[in-house]
């Protein structure tokens, strides 16, 4: 695997989490919650579903979908034993 696609597939997978961080700061705004709690569950349930959801649409739909988690394509990874 090139530094390049190493980077980019650690990139695809941080933007869904900040995604889901975000989400979840928002979702929980102005509720009287224990805010650790429901901050860890909410934003894993919303990286998952976000992530979830762009993978598909990638794969399924238009490789485009692909910018929402970073990059328009994902890393190309190659079978053991290749140059």
């Amino acid at each position: 695997m090139s530094l390049y696609e190493y980077l980019a597939s650690l990139w695809r997978t941080f933007i869904p989490v900040l995604v889901g961080v975000v989400s979840a700061y928002l979702a929980k705004a102005g509720l009287d919650l224990d805010e650790q709690a429901v901050g860890l569950w909410l934003a894993g349930a919303f990286t998952t579903v976000y992530y979830g959801l762009f993978r598909f649409l990638e794969g399924k739909v238009s490789g485009q979908w692909g910018w929402l988690l970073g990059l328009a394509r994902p890393p190309q990874y190659k079978e053991k034993g290749e140059v």
